[in-house]
């Protein structure tokens, strides 16, 4: 008995060795960072932390997000260029420790290598990357070879705040029409957009974040401090970009443009992410 007993738990012992890894990927990851891929340092990805770059076209990822199951399904929020709502499934391989992604969205890259995961942090890239010319400036290589590192760190918070604005049933609405959309159609979608950024600043006042990235929001308004303001309708393209043509996406427009022209009291006691919080709620309410 005894010796079955030992043989059963040096079993479990080894699988959960294998499985470590999947598990430490289960949750949500939140886009940090991009990295120098030609760095020479054997402790470059131990010290991740220390060498992030503030690089140009970071701007437009922050906000991006993955969120990996434990059923092996995913879903991920990609601010930058035309990703969008991604969903499929998601698998790791041990042998050559990738993160592959199973999906039908042509914008997602079917597999990066995981060089890094510890202490909440993960570093990925990709698993061919080309070389360039180690004597040309960072920026050239930079440009030549975006095969780069990207930092994620873990959001231990969203998934069980009553505020998660990462689920799919609260971002239909990115989903770009593939057909004419009649009146409350249109009204729908932009009151989902309104919802799910009422969601993500609520969750970040519950976290009680200092910076808050908008990418997120695609909404057709800029926020300051004391307020918003509604964004020229040509320089919308995130919120022009998800209805049918450019008279549809100007019909959800209007709505919050005609909403916004409402008189209400705006309060001058709030931090900026209440006001901004407490605007949203109003605008939301005012279209019926």
């Amino acid at each position: 008995m005894k010796k079955t007993l030992l043989a059963v738990t040096s079993l479990l012992l080894i699988s959960c060795g294998k499985s470590d890894i999947k598990s430490q990927l289960v949750g949500k990851w939140d886009f940090r960072n991009v990295y120098n891929p030609n760095n020479e340092n054997e402790n470059y990805d131990q010290e991740i932390g220390i060498k992030e770059i503030d690089d140009l076209g970071n701007e437009n990822f922050q906000g991006s997000y993955y969120v990996l199951n434990d059923d092996n399904t995913y879903y991920s929020l990609h601010t930058e260029g035309e990703g969008g709502y991604i969903e499929g499934k998601w698998q790791y391989s041990e042998k050559d420790s990738l993160l592959i992604f199973h999906s039908k969205n042509k914008t997602q890259e079917p597999a990066y290598k995981v060089n890094y995961l510890k202490d909440n942090q993960l570093s990925l890239s990709d698993p061919n990357p080309k070389k360039v010319n180690k004597e040309d400036s960072y920026l050239k290589q930079l440009a030549d070879n975006m095969n780069h590192r990207f930092k994620f760190v873990k959001d231990d918070f969203t998934l069980d705040s009553d505020y998660d604005f990462t689920k799919k049933s609260s971002n239909l609405w990115r989903t770009k029409a593939q057909a004419s959309e009649n009146k409350d159609q249109i009204k729908k979608r932009t009151k989902d957009a309104l919802e799910n950024a009422i969601l993500y600043l609520k969750n970040g006042i519950e976290e009680e974040k200092k910076v808050l990235s908008l990418n997120p929001v695609f909404l057709p308004v800029d926020f300051y401090g004391n307020g918003v303001q509604m964004k020229d309708f040509d320089k919308s393209y995130n919120w022009n970009s998800i209805f049918f043509n450019d008279d549809e996406a100007y019909q959800g427009y209007a709505l919050i443009n005609n909403a916004m022209a409402e008189d209400f009291e705006v309060p001058n006691n709030k931090k900026p992410m209440e006001l901004n919080l407490y605007i949203l709620e109003e605008l939301n309410k005012r279209i019926k």
